[in-house]
């Protein structure tokens, strides 16, 4: 079964809406969680055996704030067993990604569903924290003690 048509079955068997990407091996959808929405794109290499998923932390960072988040990103990453945050320098969007190599092997709705958990795992566990730093304007180390202190 391709890679895709494996990634699409594990959306619809945990009852995920997802939408094809035009012009790409890919899926789009949007997923509600405890800490928000979360837009989530999935996208394949069937050549190279790659599976990608990423998702997007609905969180607004401004200019001023691109070198505490970034900071803040590699805070939060070194401690990371699973996955990781990545942010694009150009307009501050941070996503969470993971991805498997399952070239030789094959692919299950399983193991799909797995990389699509821990992806939004990240993503939702460190949402208020990323939002500190980006919309409230708190410094990195002072929004992960807040975070390790459970607020």
């Amino acid at each position: 079964m391709a890679l895709l048509d494996v990634v699409k079955a594990a959306f619809g068997s945990e009852g995920w809406p997802f939408f094809p990407v035009e012009g790409q091996a890919a899926i789009t959808a949007r997923l509600d969680l405890e800490g928000g929405a979360f837009d989530c794109h999935v996208g394949v290499d069937e050549e190279r055996g790659i599976v990608v998923a990423h998702a997007r932390l609905p969180v607004e960072c401004g200019q001023d704030r691109l070198g505490a988040m970034a900071e803040l990103v590699t805070r939060l990453n070194y401690g990371l067993l699973i996955g990781c945050l990545e942010m694009d320098y150009g307009d501050g969007e941070v996503r969470a990604r993971h991805a498997i190599d399952v070239e030789g092997a094959e692919l299950t709705r399983p193991l799909m569903r797995n990389v699509v958990a821990a992806t939004l795992g990240v993503a939702d566990t460190f949402v208020g924290v990323v939002r500190d730093v980006g919309e409230a304007g708190l410094s990195p180390a002072d929004a992960v003690a807040k975070m390790v202190a459970g607020g």
